[in-house]
């Protein structure tokens, strides 16, 4: 018997049938418009943990030398690494936290207007107030640890220390830090109508507001973490004390925190 090799009448070899495989064409023949639809409508959902997980690292630092002065310690020395390791510990407890608190602000205010299905209005000031407090006092725990870690405490310690006093506190703090967050984009809006559209602008208003917030709120932060150690409030001036290195570290956060969200958004819209 004579050997051939097969005819195209008797179909391609197994060799021709792999040679014409190719995984890439196969996996970007599949429609991605259902991918897109489903990312863009969870987005709004997922986006916002994300950008504080990300935000919270690069000033974590910040944060912990704030807890140093409150406290009447000199600024801890801390590298880099360290730093970006504190930051990395606390994603869990503030990253999280603060992204679903975005989330949880948003369900809040659609449900105090009484309108989530009406997309074009906006909520008012007032409504926006009540939203921070509702959602300040649902997060104050995870936030009271948060707290505790930034004195280099473990979550049982932080959570053996709280008090009703420290729940009021926190309260009082994050209405006032959740509102400067909630208004970073209102703001930014008339800034830009007075000064310009342009990226200075934006992210500065971002900053100026997150900053201001936690300016006001910096007496009850002082309060809790002072608490926390077992220690007193003497007078109103030891309150003030890390005013400025938190002022910094909330403001930086409010960038990075919306830098991170636009990039989220931007993405799932591509």
């Amino acid at each position: 018997m004579s050997t051939s090799t097969p005819s195209a009448a008797n179909g391609p070899t197994s060799q021709q049938m792999w040679a014409q495989f190719n995984p890439y064409e196969i996996s970007m023949s599949i429609p991605t418009s259902a991918t897109k639809k489903v990312w863009a409508q969870f987005s709004p959902y997922i986006n916002p943990p994300l950008a504080a997980m990300a935000a919270i690292v690069p000033v974590f630092y910040g944060f912990a030398a704030k807890s140093a002065q409150q406290l009447g310690l000199p600024i801890p020395r801390m590298s880099v690494r360290k730093a970006v390791e504190g930051g990395w510990k606390a994603i869990p407890a503030i990253g999280i936290t603060v992204g679903l608190q975005m989330v949880g602000q948003g369900f809040v205010e659609n449900a105090i207007m009484g309108a989530s299905d009406k997309k074009d209005q906006k909520p008012s000031f007032a409504t926006m107030l009540i939203g921070s407090a509702i959602v300040g006092g649902i997060s104050a725990i995870p936030l009271a640890v948060f707290n505790g870690k930034t004195m280099e405490k473990t979550a049982r310690q932080a959570l053996m220390a709280l008090s009703a006093k420290q729940v009021g506190v926190i309260i009082s703090r994050e209405t006032i830090f959740l509102l400067s967050i909630r208004m970073i984009g209102p703001l930014s809006a008339y800034m830009k109508h007075s000064c310009g559209e342009n990226k200075a602008v934006d992210y500065g208003s971002a900053f100026a507001s997150g900053a201001i917030g936690s300016i006001i709120g910096h007496p009850f932060d002082t309060a809790l973490t002072l608490w926390q150690k077992g220690m007193e409030v003497k007078n109103v001036r030891q309150l003030m004390r890390g005013c400025p290195m938190k002022a910094l570290a909330v403001g930086g956060f409010s960038v990075c925190y919306k830098a991170a969200n636009e990039l989220l958004e931007s993405a799932s819209k591509k």
